[in-house]
């Protein structure tokens, strides 16, 4: 709750998608068991590369209505995988 309606950065992999937004998971929780939070992407570019199991950065404001949580993305942005390997 400390982070309620401030503008914050999360890092997670794409889920399910749908008009709106999206779902995203922590991308360090193999068994997907931890929160989802679901991103509201309205009136938000859509980065090349976006797509379900992609790897995103989304900043923008948590939000929380009658006691559901949500993001209001105000930028998204796609990680390049190269960036993050050594060369091999």
């Amino acid at each position: 709750e400390s982070y309620l309606n401030r503008k914050i950065q999360l890092i997670g992999v794409v889920g399910a998608l749908n008009t709106t937004g999206f779902f995203l998971n922590d991308p360090i929780d193999i068994d997907n068991t931890s929160l989802l939070i679901f991103i509201e992407a309205i009136n938000v570019e859509i980065p090349i590369g976006f797509e379900i199991g992609k790897t995103v950065l989304v900043e923008g404001k948590l939000m929380s209505l009658l006691d559901i949580w949500s993001f209001k993305a105000a930028m998204i942005s796609t990680k390049c995988p190269s960036k993050y390997n050594n060369g091999d």
